[in-house]
């Protein structure tokens, strides 16, 4: 009895292998060449100077499930970068189990839509846009009317007060003492680098005789 049912046991788990390797075949064939792109931001406060809004372009691959991540440009990221390599990534993570987890757990593509927040490794990831044909899909899916709009995320600082120039005060010119009023230290007045380009080998010549009245 116990080898019989070692024997059905084994015999069960070949058959759900195969299943499992002809329905990726298949997912394979449907959806190879989809890939879902959706927008996301994380706000990253690891920085001293406070923080930092970071945003990412979350592909979703429809062939086989795995997610990848690129940095969007910054003022410190000039061009894009690859953040999170292709993987299947697990709704829930957790750092002090490291064994593989269950396939049912990973994220799938009913995970994302706008203005939802995804935890990939335990990090916060607001979505708050995608691009074009990921929301023909998306309406196309679930037979939307009608799709959320893109959300703002932008940070606006508000626009400080400049202050008044004061009036001149009747020392040197106008144009000196506006230069002095936004220094606490004076500071000797611009020269004109273009006039003295233009004109500064030019010389003005007169004529003149001397004018007295002794013969």
């Amino acid at each position: 009895q116990v080898e019989q049912d070692f024997f059905e046991a084994k015999e069960v788990a070949s058959r759900k292998a195969q299943e499992a390797i002809e329905m990726k075949k298949a997912r394979f064939m449907n959806y190879d060449g989809m890939v879902l792109r959706w927008y996301a931001y994380w706000d990253d406060d690891r920085f001293a100077r406070g923080p930092i809004r970071r945003k990412f372009a979350v592909l979703f691959y429809m062939a086989d499930g795995t997610i990848e991540m690129i940095e969007q440009p910054r003022f410190n990221l000039p061009k894009t970068a690859l953040f999170l390599s292709r993987r299947k990534v697990p709704r829930k993570y957790d750092l002090r189990n490291l064994s593989q987890p269950d396939p049912e757990d990973d994220y799938d593509e009913t995970d994302f839509s706008i203005g939802k927040t995804l935890y990939i490794y335990d990090r916060p990831y607001f979505i708050y846009d995608c691009d074009p044909y990921t929301k023909d899909y998306v309406m196309a899916r679930d037979r939307l009317d009608t799709f959320p709009d893109p959300i703002d995320i932008e940070i606006r600082e508000p626009e400080l007060a400049k202050p008044t120039t004061p009036p001149h005060n009747g020392f040197g010119s106008y144009e000196d003492s506006l230069r002095n009023t936004k220094r606490v230290m004076p500071k000797v007045e611009m020269k004109d680098a273009r006039y003295l380009l233009e004109l500064g080998l030019e010389a003005i010549r007169f004529t003149a005789a001397l004018q007295t009245d002794d013969p």
